[in-house]
């Protein structure tokens, strides 16, 4: 018996728009004359548009870097879709990170996070693994050194494990979930500044929290896979008379239990929790960790 999604939407269904997504079988039959580097080019350039469900919709958001959308759009294309479906779609969001992590970190000199204007990057990345050949669709999915990369994908990312991973450990580096944290985020800084007593030099090195979605949209990427993170900063915190101050330090985070859970997630993700939970349901799924890898250098400076 085939198992499929029912038609569940992240918002109503509004007119004249479509409710069902296919794939484009015969878009790369425009170009099965030409020469074959130029094919090549030409495949992994549409690639992405033609291959994944409401692929167009999908790469426009991506190429934007807005996540939500991101997820909306990824969400529109697996509804009503079957377990074989859901699988390759999932699958290539997964290996795509991957992809440009060996790629565009390569060659740009940004290793574990895609900047800001950048986007465009991630269309070829999902090309190039679409033309390297048959994806392999076992499961559960495969672990990698690092299995996530600092892009609007990432959630997308986290889900496949989450569905398709069989509960095992997840890695990513600190660095690609791009936190926007500001001094008073950790708690340790802003007990000092918060104290008009305190005067001089401080060494911090202690346990704080954090919920990701606090500066969202910025950390959205972050947030659709991470809720609130725990970890410890460290450094040194020098607070003049006037008020002024500085921090030098880093920061490291615990292990993140990826579990779905609506209670740890804010308006944002509980707009996308009822199709994520039904993916969940029909398909199933198992809880997993997130090793959070490296420390995060940070700097800060104002007045209290």
């Amino acid at each position: 018996m085939t198992i499929e999604l029912a038609p569940t939407y992240v918002y109503p269904d509004q007119p004249g728009v479509s409710s069902e997504f296919s794939l484009n079988a015969d878009w790369d039959l425009e170009f099965i004359n030409l020469p074959s580097a130029q094919a090549e080019v030409e495949f992994i350039g549409g690639a992405a548009r033609n291959m994944l469900l409401n692929g167009e919709a999908l790469c426009e958001a991506a190429a934007v870097g807005d996540s939500i959308a991101v997820m909306i759009e990824a969400f529109k294309g697996l509804s009503v879709k079957d377990e074989m479906s859901v699988l390759q779609q999932l699958k290539v969001h997964c290996e795509a990170a991957v992809t440009l992590l060996q790629t565009y970190a390569s060659y740009h000199g940004a290793p574990y996070y895609l900047g800001n204007g950048r986007g465009a990057y991630i269309e070829p990345a999902w090309g190039s693994l679409l033309y390297s050949g048959p994806i392999t669709y076992e499961k559960p999915f495969r672990t990698h050194a690092i299995d996530f990369y600092g892009t609007p994908l990432m959630p997308l990312a986290a889900i496949g494990y989450w569905i398709f991973g069989g509960g095992q450990q997840r890695n990513v580096h600190v660095s690609s979930l791009n936190l926007q944290m500001l001094a008073r985020d950790f708690q340790p800084i802003a007990s000092l500044l918060n104290d008009a007593g305190n005067v001089g030099h401080f060494e911090i090195n202690a346990p704080f929290s954090y919920n990701v979605f606090d500066k969202a949209p910025i950390d959205v990427p972050a947030a659709g896979m991470l809720g609130r993170v725990s970890g410890n900063v460290k450094g040194v915190l020098d607070i003049q008379p006037d008020g002024t101050y500085t921090f030098s330090g880093s920061y490291s985070l615990n292990s993140d239990f990826y579990d779905a859970d609506k209670s740890n997630r804010t308006w944002a993700q509980e707009a996308l929790t009822t199709f994520l939970k039904g993916l969940g349901e029909a398909f199933g799924h198992t809880d997993y960790y997130i090793n959070i890898l490296g420390e995060q250098a940070v700097q800060f400076s104002g007045t209290r």
